[in-house]
């Protein structure tokens, strides 16, 4: 299948390993003649080379310096244009009226910044600038681009309001905003997280954390229970969850030795439990949870299900079967996993993804006790294991 660039007439051949959507943006980015579309092009194109696919180098440099003429442009049209148009303006955005003042809107580059440069004409209605798009939470992108908007200011809006938010975001070119939605949403990516740490790495992978105790019941077994925060290169070790991935992309956790991970005895099926209790911190302080995410081992014994609890002291762990540890996220099915392309200079091991990003209500503790369960749906019931669990504040 080939992609025409209806813009040059040339022809852009599909790349065996590029996504074909990728190949239509450009020929759409070039009809669009955007500096916002051509970003999210570019970033792609970063994102993809940094996975090892195949990245046809001319086309990505003619890109970028069509990029870095139109970003020229829109910041000499942006300078121009605030020292020429009055402060306030008013927006009528699919007939609701909005306040606001040409620096907000020109505070980054979006397809809204760019109704204000060459190229475009905005209609006037009564004295505001029409935009023909639903106008009943665009205070929400007003409020974004002042930088009043935070991650828990969302989360007062139900599903079918941020569904509806990230449509008009999309549009808008607002990108750090349709991140924080689609984190809100539990539909994150990897660019979403990109920028956030991973809280649970063991401390002799550079983090703070360790398992403070590993337990089981309901006919679950030891597996290692003797070498409890083990060598992080080691099998099957009770801490291997939260040994850290090298991996840029948040979403896919690389090991270089796959037998890493937490690992239980399976005696009854979907029944016994395997437990650990993570010290977070590793000193006397809580941190916010905001976010979690769980990787698949590639072995005989996947987790099928999971649950995450919390503890208020943050001066000793509670024992694993206190009554008094609070269910943050109550039993949850893992999906199976998929395998992906390491990247070049990663070698050997495997790379594999989550299957969702779970989200909570924002909470801090030091403590967390974490909950494992095989049911055998993913193809064996031998074992109970995690290859890594990731949590971030958000």
């Amino acid at each position: 299948m080939d992609d025409t660039d209806t813009n040059g007439g040339e022809e852009i051949e599909e790349q065996p390993n590029i996504k074909i959507d990728v190949l239509q943006d450009v020929a759409n980015a070039r009809i669009r003649d955007g500096v916002i579309e051509l970003r999210r092009i570019l970033e792609e194109w970063e994102s993809l080379q940094s996975h090892s696919l195949k990245i046809p180098y001319q086309q990505y440099l003619e890109l970028l310096e069509e990029y870095n003429t139109k970003k020229e442009t829109y910041t000499m049209n942006k300078e121009k244009l605030l020292n020429s148009v009055d402060g306030d303006i008013v927006l009528n955005v699919g007939g609701v009226c909005y306040n606001t003042q040409l620096s907000t809107i020109l505070q980054e580059e979006s397809v809204i910044s760019l109704f204000f440069s060459d190229g475009f004409e905005l209609a006037m209605v009564d004295g505001a600038y029409f935009i023909d798009r639903d106008g009943s939470h665009f205070d929400v992108i007003l409020d974004y681009l002042s930088s009043k908007l935070t991650q828990e200011d969302l989360q007062k809006y139900t599903r079918q309001t941020l569904q509806s938010l990230l449509i008009e975001s999309e549009f808008y070119g607002t990108g750090d905003l349709s991140s924080m939605i689609r984190i809100e949403l539990g539909i994150a990516t990897a660019n979403d997280l990109s920028e956030y740490d991973n809280l649970l790495v063991d401390q002799r992978c550079g983090g703070s954390s360790l398992i403070v105790e590993y337990n089981f019941y309901n006919g679950a077994t030891a597996y290692n229970q003797g070498t409890i925060n083990g060598n992080p290169d080691s099998n099957w070790q009770n801490n291997g969850m939260i040994i850290s991935s090298d991996h840029p992309d948040r979403l896919i956790s690389h090991r270089i030795n796959t037998n890493i991970g937490s690992t239980w005895g399976n005696g009854l099926p979907n029944e016994s439990i395997g437990v650990v209790v993570i010290d977070i911190t590793g000193q006397e302080q809580a941190v916010a949870i905001s976010r979690f995410c769980a990787f698949q081992m590639n072995s005989d014994g996947r987790a099928t299900h999971i649950r995450i609890s919390a503890a208020l002291p943050i001066d000793n762990p509670l024992p694993y079967n206190s009554t008094d540890w609070l269910v943050m996220l109550n039993w949850q099915t893992i999906g199976q996993f998929e395998e992906v392309p390491n990247p070049p200079e990663f070698g050997s091991g495997n790379s594999i993804t989550c299957t969702e990003v779970w989200r909570l209500p924002t909470f801090h503790t030091r403590y967390l006790k974490v909950e494992l369960r095989n049911d055998g749906s993913h193809g064996s019931n031998g074992y109970i294991e995690l290859r890594q669990l990731m949590a971030f504040s958000l």
